[in-house]
Order: C-alpha cells, then sequence, then structure tokens
C-alpha cells in the first residue's frame, strides 16, 4: 500500500510521499532531525535521579518497614520512571508530526501540545506504570521483558494521538494486531525496539526511532 501525502496540525507539505515502508522512513525522520532525541535523555537524566532518590529512600526506610516495605518504595519509583518515558515518547510523537510535516523538531510545542493531550496521556500512563508497579513489586520473572512488550502500547497511542485520533488501549491492540497482515516487517521491528527501549543509553535512539516508526505505521494504516 502506497503512503500518500503526509498531512497533519503541524503544517500542510507533505514530508514524504511514495512506497516506502515505514520503518525506512522513521531512519528518514531520524536523520533529518537528530534534535529528536532530547525527550528521551531528559528522560534517561530524570530516571537516572529517581533512582538515586528511590535507593536512598529506600535504604533509610528499610529499618523502619522491613524488605517489603523498602521494595513497595523502589516499585514505586518503577511506576514514576515509566510514567516519565511515557510522556517523551508522546512529545517525541508531536515533534515526529512536525518533521514529516516539513518543519522541525520543537520541543516546546511539543511539550506544550502533550499537556493538552493529558486526558488521553493519563490513562496510557497509568495501565503502563502500574503494570510496572505490580511486576516489580511481585518479582515476576521477566518482568522487565513484559514492560518492555507492553511499551509497545506507549508508542503506537502516541503514533495515533499524533495523527489526530485517540482510540483506547483495546483497540490499539487490535489494530497492531492486524496491522501484521499489512507490514509485518515494520511490525515486528517496533516490538524488537520497544524491547531495546528499556536499555539506558540505547533508548537515545531506540525512542525516537520506535516513535517515528509507530507514527508512520499509523499514517499507513489510521
Amino acid at each position: 500500500m502506497a503512503i500518500g501525502k503526509i498531512r497533519n496540525a503541524w503544517g500542510r507539505g507533505p514530508y514524504y510521499t511514495g512506497p516506502r515502508p515505514p520503518y525506512l522512513i522513521a531512519l528518514d525522520v531520524i536523520a533529518r532531525s537528530l534534535g529528536l532525541i532530547l525527550p528521551a535523555l531528559v528522560a534517561l537524566l530524570a530516571e537516572i535521579i529517581l533512582g538515586l532518590v528511590g535507593g536512598a529512600i529506600g535504604a533509610v526506610v528499610t529499618p523502619f518497614v522491613g524488605p517489603l516495605g523498602s521494595l513497595g518504595v523502589s516499585s514505586f519509583f518503577d511506576l514514576l520512571s515509566e510514567v516519565i518515558v511515557v510522556i517523551a515518547i508522546f512529545v517525541t510523537a508531536f515533534e515526529v508530526g512536525s518533521v514529516m510535516a516539513g518543519g522541525t523538531a520543537d520541543l516546546r510545542r511539543a511539550w506544550q501540545i502533550t499537556t493538552s493531550n493529558t486526558t488521553y496521556l493519563a490513562p496510557v500512563a497509568a495501565i503502563l506504570g502500574v503494570l510496572d508497579f505490580l511486576l516489580a513489586f511481585g518479582r515476576v520473572p521477566g518482568g522487565t521483558f513484559i514492560v518492555g512488550l507492553a511499551n509497545v502500547i506507549a508508542f503506537l497511542s502516541a503514533g495515533f494521538i499524533s495523527n489526530g485520533t485517540s482510540p483506547g488501549v483495546g483497540r490499539v491492540l487490535t489494530w497492531y494486531a492486524d496491522y501484521f497482515s499489512l507490514d509485518g516487517v515494520s511490525a515486528l521491528i517496533l516490538l524488537v525496539v520497544s524491547l531495546l527501549s528499556l536499555v539506558p543509553i540505547l533508548d537515545l535512539l531506540t525512542l525516537p526511532y520506535g516513535t517515528a516508526l509507530a507514527v508512520a505505521m499509523v499514517r499507513r494504516m489510521p
């Protein structure tokens, strides 16, 4: 299926027309604007700070609440870290929209649009954050792997809202399953990138690339 002219609220001009698959379009977008890594960089720094604060608080409260209480504190900070990642993905999605429309990655404007769409962002962040908390608190084997898979929801939800639609999480998952029959390569790459986005430092590339890929996928099959 050919990709038609790409348009959105950021501008009228198309960034790309033609049959290139979404996973290549995403590379084009990243190459055109390396500034897309800024939200991922901010998120990484915030996660480092949260990790240090959470570790310090856990060490202080352990004598009073025991190991289980300390685990609860650590799990809560895991929840906060996941929320930060989701926010970074949404901000990046709006920056990608700007680049695809022929503009530049405007971090300030992307942040403003993200904060004006909190009614859609909040449920996604809450679901993934609570999932992260429960998996960490329950010490579920492979919990990190599960969170990585679940982050596909964040990428695609951001892709949809960047394109002007806001389906629920259930609809996003159904759409993703259907997309495999259209372009299994892009769908599978998004899954792998979602897993790799949990790796520190590497996420500086995988987060913006995964977001650009999700936006391109949604534009191909709205």
